[in-house]
């Protein structure tokens, strides 16, 4: 696995590139901040997507049922591992650790 820092001049295309890698996908969010500590933001959610707006410089996660907002985004990281990109790592404006971590949803086998 490695882990590879997006600058924040590549955010907009880097996630529109990666719309199609994320198709299918669930993810879970983890939120870190020393005045809150660990939150669970959503588990194993269907992920529709992930956008940077560089006008109102927020990135939008949206998930089925539910839009996450981080605004004004310091830093960006991505973990990739075999199956490509494992988690993403945003850093928000207040300074809190936002992880999205993605996954293949389970398949069921049949009777």
């Amino acid at each position: 696995m490695k882990t590879e820092k997006i600058d924040k001049s590549d955010w907009g295309d880097y996630f529109n590139r990666l719309a199609k890698a994320f198709e299918g996908k669930n993810a879970s969010i983890n939120i870190m901040a020393l005045n809150i500590g660990d939150q669970i933001e959503a588990e194993k959610v269907k992920l529709l997507g992930i956008t940077y707006d560089s006008k109102g410089d927020l990135f939008e996660i949206a998930l089925e049922g539910l839009d996450h907002i981080i605004n004004h985004p310091k830093e960006v990281q991505v973990l990739i591992g075999s199956s490509g990109i494992e988690a993403i790592e945003i850093i928000s404006g207040e300074g809190r650790k936002q992880i999205v971590e993605l996954t293949d949803p389970l398949m069921l086998e049949r009777d």
